[in-house]
């Protein structure tokens, strides 16, 4: 974006709370184009719908500027699993009520969410164990204390790879270049079926709209370089196709509604 812009761009961390302090940040900074934020899926589609208090509107505060990558998730079980397909793994748990259980690595993560809105469109009954972590969730099911593991690609690839274990799906709208083998859930008899972590850039809502639109431009030009294609596929991101503003906001709306939904009826809460 430096080249781009021809001008630095520093990035501040501001971690913590959940992605909440460096959003508020930002919904709180003046409305130039100067500062932004580098949302996500937790930021502004969980935490807004699992926080009571949480400080910032992310429908209000801010202004969606550009996509940079999703990040689905895998639904993983051990080699020797009695399902080599995602078909069979639903009629496995269909014919086993209540005797399968899940690791997910954090209560509110996309896997959470996505193993949640598994079960409710596929009428599953089986459990949900948090961990505070991938490693937990991941040493859990190697060792066989659960029988499946939803987590992330950048969890579940070297896992899969290595052959400790099978990924029989994964929860994005569609498949991923870095598990191209692998099915959708959607193309596996659940059409529709999408829960996939994202990250996007967003401006301090009342950024001027030529503003917004160079600012897009110019995160749309550098997504395209190999160079950053590169990054992303080291970091375990499926990269976006180049889009507008306009069509990221209704995307996110969408989003957030669904997420939104799956929670609702889900009873999610953070403990």
């Amino acid at each position: 974006m430096s080249r781009e812009l021809g001008k630095p761009v520093i990035v501040e961390y501001k971690a913590g709370a959940g992605q909440t302090i460096g959003a508020n940040f930002v919904a709180k900074a003046p409305a130039d184009g100067y500062t932004l934020l580098l949302g996500s899926s937790v930021s502004l589609a969980v935490n807004p719908q699992l926080m009571p208090n949480i400080p910032y509107n992310a429908a209000k505060d801010f202004i969606p500027v550009a996509m940079l990558g999703t990040n689905a998730n895998a639904v993983m079980v051990l080699p020797g699993f009695p399902a080599n397909n995602f078909t069979e793994f639903v009629n496995y748990v269909r014919k086993n009520p209540g005797k399968v259980s899940y690791a997910h690595p954090n209560l509110g993560s996309s896997a959470h969410i996505a193993g949640e809105a598994l079960r409710q469109q596929a009428q599953l009954e089986y459990l949900a164990v948090p961990f505070k972590g991938s490693a937990g969730a991941t040493t859990a099911a190697l060792g066989s204390q659960v029988e499946v593991l939803i987590d992330n690609l950048a969890t579940a690839i070297p896992l899969v790879k290595a052959g400790r274990l099978k990924a029989l799906a994964v929860t994005s709208v569609k498949r991923s270049a870095l598990l191209p083998d692998v099915p959708t859930i959607a193309e596996s008899g659940f059409p529709g079926f999408h829960i996939a972590g994202w990250i996007s850039i967003h401006a301090p809502a009342g950024t001027p709209s030529a503003v917004v639109n160079k600012l897009n431009e110019s995160i749309r030009r550098t997504l395209a370089t190999p160079e950053t294609r590169q990054q992303f596929e080291r970091a375990m991101i499926d990269p976006v196709a180049a889009d507008s503003a306009q069509n990221l906001d209704r995307y996110l709306k969408a989003d957030y509604e669904t997420w939104g939904s799956v929670i609702q009826k889900g009873n999610i809460q953070l403990e």
